[in-house]
C-alpha cells in the first residue's frame, strides 16, 4: 500500500504538470492576453539588450535603483489599472502625489519627524481618495468628471503651497 501511494502522487504530480502546462498555454495564446504577452517579450528583449551592453546593467545594485526609482510610478499604476478594470477612470491621481510631495516637503522642512509626516501623507493621501469617491458614489458624478475637478484643485493647492517654487534645503 505504501507504493501505491507513492505512485498514485507521482501520478497527480505529472497531471497537476500537465494541467499547470494546458493552463499556460491557454493563457499565453488567448487573445484577451496578447498583449500581455507581447510586453513581456518586449521587456525580456530588452533587458537581454540592456544586458550585453553593460555589465552592470543586471547588478543587484542597479536593480536595487530601478525599484526605487519606479516604486512611486508603480503605485499609482497599479491603483489605475484597478479603476480601469472597474471600468472607470482617475486622472487626478498625479496631482495627488504632486500635493503629497510638497506637503511632505514642506513638513520636513519645519522640522516634523520623518514617520509623523508620513503619517499625516498618508491620511491626506486617503482625505483627497475618499473625497473623490464620494463625489462618484454619493453626488453621483461622473468619474471623469470628478478627477478633473479634483485634478484642477490639487494643482492650485501646489501652487498656493509653494507660491510656484520649488521646496529644497532638507
Amino acid at each position: 500500500s505504501g507504493a501505491m501511494g507513492r505512485n498514485q502522487k507521482v501520478k497527480n504530480q505529472k497531471m497537476g504538470k500537465q494541467e499547470m502546462r494546458k493552463a499556460l498555454a491557454r493563457f499565453l495564446f488567448d487573445p484577451k492576453h496578447r498583449v500581455a504577452f507581447v510586453l513581456l517579450i518586449v521587456i525580456t528583449g530588452m533587458a537581454i539588450v540592456f544586458s550585453t551592453q553593460s555589465a552592470t546593467f543586471l547588478s543587484r545594485r542597479n536593480i536595487l535603483n530601478i525599484m526605487r526609482q519606479t516604486a512611486e510610478t508603480g503605485m499609482i499604476v497599479i491603483t489605475v489599472a484597478l479603476l480601469v478594470l472597474s471600468r472607470d477612470i482617475d486622472i487626478s491621481m498625479g496631482s495627488a502625489l504632486g500635493l503629497c510631495s510638497i506637503l511632505l516637503g514642506l513638513m520636513l522642512k519645519s522640522g516634523m519627524g520623518l514617520f509623523s509626516a508620513m503619517l499625516l501623507i498618508v491620511l491626506v493621501g486617503a482625505l483627497i481618495g475618499s473625497f473623490g469617491g464620494f463625489l462618484v458614489a454619493y453626488l453621483k458624478l461622473q468619474g471623469m468628471v470628478a478627477s478633473a475637478g479634483i485634478l484642477i484643485l490639487l494643482r492650485g493647492l501646489c501652487y498656493v503651497f509653494t507660491k510656484g517654487y520649488p521646496i529644497s534645503g532638507f
